[in-house]
């Protein structure tokens, strides 16, 4: 289900956020109430309808009197039926039938209006956002237009799945598992212009080649503690590792991005934790205890990584072909998993 949405009338949605904001900049009330300034701004200005829910927050928190201002709480489809007539008519106008019919024959894939999605857009980066993030940083790629991250089929459907349920907790949006029929490949797909505006314009991110354009971690991400392991934790789910080592096991996360790669290692959350740090490629651990700490901080939301880890504590070293006869057991483990 997507957010019902609040529209204001002009003078309304003045009076209202003129309530909310009590003699203070946006700017600083954003930065007080750790809210995302570009999206607040978009709420105030009205080029963006306030999801129902945040109106109830902001109502609720900031104990607004709500008399004199006029608004009407509409279905969160309302552009499906306005904005969409309207587009519909556009593209009509623009493109020819046939075009038209070719983008119908494939789904709508690659079309003007394959992207057209009204979204929550989160008003600040909380955990969700963060693990998400470090998912994409991990193994994503970032168009214009959607994002895409990459698993093995044999091991991350149960991580994709728990992927799809946090998309949906964060963006309101539902994205789609694509498996490969010749190759052990994965793909959970987010095609939604807006939210992949959200990526470049709120967490900073750029389109193209992550190594390329040295994508980091944000420095908000990187500065507190819960939000850090949350994206930590994308991060090793997607292209990390737990795993056996010889006869032990350890945590490893290797890249070829130096700057994303150097901030982990510089980082003071995981001074003590990630003692690997000569290899220009990789940093981690091999010490039990250190491997404890990192499940109880940061965990996993991967399947795959926490069986290992479990069986691990009980004594038993899984190889790689063992791991998935063991998934069984585990069906109903709340995820993410620390301890």
């Amino acid at each position: 289900m997507y957010a019902k949405r609040v529209v204001f009338k002009k003078e309304s949605r003045k009076l209202f956020f003129s309530r909310i904001l009590n003699g203070k900049s946006l700017r600083k009330f954003c930065r007080t109430n750790e809210l995302i300034y570009s999206t607040f701004k978009g709420y105030r200005q009205g080029h963006s309808t306030l999801p129902l829910d945040v109106f109830d927050r902001l109502v609720e928190i900031n104990n607004i009197n709500l008399d004199n201002i006029t608004y009407e709480i509409i279905p969160a489809t309302w552009w499906q039926s306005a904005a969409g007539k309207k587009g519909i008519r556009k593209l009509f106008q623009k493109y020819d039938e046939r075009t038209l019919t070719a983008w119908r024959s494939k789904g709508g894939q690659n079309s003007p209006i394959s992207n057209i999605k009204e979204i929550n857009s989160p008003l600040c980066i909380n955990e969700n956002v963060a693990e998400l993030l470090g998912a994409y940083l991990g193994d994503g790629t970032l168009t214009n237009y959607f994002i895409r991250i990459s698993g093995d089929k044999r091991f991350d459907f149960p991580y994709f799945k728990y992927l799809v349920d946090l998309t949906k907790e964060v963006f309101d949006l539902e994205p789609t598992i694509r498996v490969e029929k010749h190759r052990n490949q994965l793909y959970l797909e987010i095609r939604s212009k807006a939210v992949c505006d959200y990526f470049k314009n709120v967490l900073g991110l750029k389109t193209g080649d992550k190594i390329r354009n040295k994508s980091t971690i944000p420095e908000n991400v990187m500065k507190k503690k819960p939000l850090f392991f949350a994206c930590l934790r994308g991060l090793v789910d997607t292209d990390g590792s737990v795993s056996k080592d010889g006869g032990i096991l350890s945590i490893r996360f290797a890249a070829h991005n130096a700057a994303l790669l150097n901030q982990l290692k510089e980082s003071p959350f995981l001074s003590g934790i990630f003692t690997i740090k000569s290899s220009s490629k990789e940093t981690g651990t091999r010490s039990f205890g250190k491997i404890i700490k990192y499940f109880s901080l940061a965990g996993s939301s991967n399947l795959r990584h926490v069986v290992r880890y479990r069986e691990y504590l009980k004594g038993n070293l899984l190889g790689k072909e063992e791991i998935l006869s063991y998934y069984p057991n585990y069906k109903n483990i709340v995820l993410p998993f620390k301890g």
